[in-house]
């Protein structure tokens, strides 16, 4: 079985930012992880303004999130880009995501009513690089040049 994860591959990055609420757009990059030649999961990163960066995750089968992404995933926005803080904007009413992201670190900053259908409210989270546990991590399968080389 291959496994490998993948930068900015015009055939994912639609596909995570359609599963995770977003919109792909020629700004936007994604990385995602590959099994095989088939998407199981990702994020798509958007609005970069040198001192943040927007971050939207979608998973497509069970445990889809492995250390490896989540390295480049927090290694990218971080190290490469150099950002301070990663926000994200999650459905009040999807609480697999709010559990991920509270398990990984990410803090609730407002809650804003009506923004999906349905009047469901969004919650923004974000991520400071300070409190960010997964850039110490060592990645199992990829180079520490991956994203540099990409």
């Amino acid at each position: 079985m291959s496994d490998e994860i993948v930068l900015n591959d015009p055939r994912y990055g639609p596909a995570i930012a359609n599963a995770a609420g977003a919109e792909w757009g020629e700004k936007s990059t994604c990385i995602a992880r590959v099994r095989d030649g088939w998407i199981v999961g990702g994020a798509v990163y958007q609005a970069f303004t040198h001192e943040s960066i927007g971050m939207h995750v979608a998973g497509f089968e069970p445990r889809w999130l492995n250390r490896d992404l989540m390295w480049v995933g927090y290694h990218y926005p971080f190290v490469q880009l150099g950002v301070q803080r990663l926000f994200s904007q999650v459905p009040e009413d999807n609480l697999a995501s709010q559990r991920l992201l509270l398990h990984a670190g990410w803090e609730p900053v407002v809650r804003v009513e009506g923004v999906y259908k349905g009047g469901v409210a969004c919650l923004l989270m974000k991520m400071e690089r300070a409190a960010c546990r997964f850039l110490d991590w060592k990645p199992r399968t990829i180079k520490a040049n991956f994203l540099e080389a990409a």
